[in-house]
């Protein structure tokens, strides 16, 4: 279910957009590990409310912590920056991600109603732009 959970945030889909498209792509049912000869696609309620319960327990939070800490333990995440870099490196730097998190992941709106829903939908998404952005890295084999 966590997997079906990033579904939305890498491809800016809504609770019925995830179901629709976990039926329509072989390649999405082959990421969740679902297989429709053994078990149906999760309906769009069972999405919502494994949302709703990450929401209620600040699972955001907690995984993009733990996203940095992984990050970190590889040698992947940047702690300090200098004074001495021209203005436009540090800005592309820093803009990279939010181009990520917009354009690719789709996030130039708020989806829902409240902030504790929308601050947790930032903090999956943020992790994942992190994940995204250190993915050859990580995809080197060792």
């Amino acid at each position: 279910m966590l997997r079906i959970h990033f579904l939305p945030h890498w491809f800016n889909l809504s609770d019925p957009g995830v179901e629709e498209a976990l039926y329509d792509s072989r390649a999405m049912r082959r990421f969740v590990g679902i297989d429709l000869g053994r078990e149906p696609v999760p309906d769009e309620t069972t999405v919502c409310k494994f949302r709703h319960l990450l929401e209620s327990r600040n699972v955001g939070e907690r995984l993009f912590a733990l996203i940095n800490e992984y990050l970190d333990e590889n040698g992947l995440k940047v702690n300090t920056g200098t004074m001495n870099r021209s203005k436009s490196r540090v800005r592309a730097k820093v803009e990279h991600p939010f181009l990520v998190l917009k354009n690719i992941f789709g996030f130039k709106k708020v989806r829902y109603r409240g902030l504790h829903k929308n601050a947790n939908r930032l903090f999956v998404a943020c992790g994942l732009v992190n994940i995204y952005l250190a993915r050859r890295p990580l995809l080197r084999p060792t």
